[in-house]
């Protein structure tokens, strides 16, 4: 449902499921708390016979188009956010196997909380479009729309494939960076902040490295640990994780510097 799911439901509630009572009444005051079953037959007539006008979406709408009406669609409540809005297209096996992905229990402790609105979901996304798609200069968000596509129509095997590959990728930056791994220290006042370009960075490169490239890699972790350190005061670099981050020559020259660190 793009627009009027909270009236839909109310409705469903009143009037099928019968478990919703009627307050806040400008008029017909009288009705205050009463159920469906409760009004008078010429009401309950009167519900069932008001018609509902339904715009449909067919599911031949070209996917850009369908996202596209989503986001134009002012409902005047709460404005929903690029990944609601995916995950609202999605079916019901798509969205339960990115939150089981995003309960990650490595997840919250390297980026913190950000289950709220589906942010730790649209992390995971980011994930897998960066580790299987080329990202051009398109717009961030239709980037994150295309894959969610091909996530969508992804088999069971290459779902199970990319669990283990994250579960490997944010496990190895654990390990071999620790806690403070997707972090940045601000340049004014040295306060660290969870960074997602880090997050998408670091997650790929070290999720596409053979088991015996890692291994070397942990053998000299404070070694490694202080080439991050001085990566990030390197100012090119700094700059392709802060600002302007969804440019095409920043995410290249963030994931090359990592690239050449390893």
């Amino acid at each position: 449902v793009v627009d009027g799911l909270q009236r839909l439901s109310a409705i469903r509630s009143f009037v099928i499921k019968k478990t919703l009572g009627l307050s806040g009444l400008e008029f017909m005051t009288d009705l205050k708390g009463k159920k469906y079953d409760d009004l008078k037959t010429t009401l309950q007539r009167r519900i069932r016979e008001s018609p509902v006008t339904v715009y449909l979406i067919k599911q031949s709408t070209p996917d850009d188009v369908k996202y596209s009406v989503f986001r134009r669609i002012n409902t005047g409540g709460l404005t929903l956010n690029n990944q609601e809005i995916r995950n609202a297209m999605a079916k019901k096996p798509e969205r339960d196997f990115l939150q089981k992905i995003a309960q990650h229990p490595l997840l919250p402790k390297l980026m913190g909380g950000l289950s709220k609105r589906l942010l730790d979901q649209e992390l995971v996304l980011r994930f897998w479009a960066f580790y299987y798609l080329d990202y051009s200069n398109e717009k961030f968000s239709k980037f994150l729309d295309h894959a969610m596509e091909k996530f969508k129509h992804s088999d069971h095997q290459k779902r199970d494939q990319f669990e283990s590959i994250f579960d490997q990728a944010i496990s190895r930056c654990d390990h071999l960076l620790g806690e403070t791994a997707f972090q940045k220290k601000t340049e004014k006042t040295g306060v660290r902040y969870k960074n997602r370009s880090l997050f998408e960075v670091w997650m790929v490169s070290l999720a596409r490295l053979d088991q015996s490239g890692f291994d070397k890699l942990l053998c000299h972790k404070a070694d490694v640990r202080e080439a991050v350190n001085e990566l990030l005061q390197e100012p090119d670099f700094y700059e392709s994780i802060s600002h302007s981050t969804q440019n095409k020559n920043r995410v290249h020259t963030r994931h090359a510097k990592v690239d050449t660190l390893i």
